[in-house]
């Protein structure tokens, strides 16, 4: 998941088309094909169906960090992206003190941002949709108390189906032509 994450952020913070290529052409050179063939199902926005809806997570976020909803709500107005307000909202807030499930079988939020993201997203995500609101809640946020801001925004837009970042099937055919070294055909 890291690793997509980090092509999230060299995607999101490119300037050029030079630039998102050549992250892309690193990217899927450098993961197991597993992955590259979930960032290329993300990338080319075949994105799954919503697992969690954008305003359960917002609900959860507003019972982890004790906010009230009208906060929140500026909070968005001002950011504009409900994945990205979350992401800043939840970010840094405690683990639970009681974990009331086990969450998901392989689960373990410590170590979940370093698994690859073909297990993230056959495994963890659609994991954590399975469970009871409490134990979701619970696990939800034992899991962004172990990520980043980066990963925390990521995650919350692959559950809600939300996941787009700048970059077009044109950009993603280049890149994986000149990794493959096969001359792209006009569509």
């Amino acid at each position: 998941m890291r690793r997509f994450c980090l092509l999230f952020r060299q995607l999101d913070r490119s300037t050029g088309s030079r630039e998102r290529v050549a992250a892309l052409v690193d990217h899927f050179g450098s993961v197991p094909p597993e992955d590259a063939a979930w960032a290329l199902h993300c990338l080319l926005g075949k994105q799954r169906r919503r697992l969690i809806t954008a305003r359960r997570l917002r609900q959860i976020a507003l019972e982890v960090t004790g906010m009230p909803e009208w906060l929140l709500q500026a909070s968005h107005a001002h950011v504009g992206d409900s994945a990205e307000t979350i992401a800043l909202l939840v970010v840094g807030c405690p683990e639970p003190a009681a974990a009331v499930a086990a969450g998901p079988p392989g689960w373990d939020p410590i170590t979940c941002p370093d698994q690859p993201l073909h297990r993230w997203m056959e495994r963890i995500l659609p994991g954590l949709a399975a469970l009871p609101e409490a134990e979701q809640r619970v696990e939800i946020q034992r899991l962004w108390s172990a990520l980043s801001l980066e990963e925390v925004l990521v995650m919350v837009k692959l559950l809600t189906g939300a996941f787009r970042v700048g970059v077009g099937p044109a950009l993603v055919i280049q890149a994986l032509t000149i990794l493959s070294g096969v001359e792209s055909v006009e569509l």
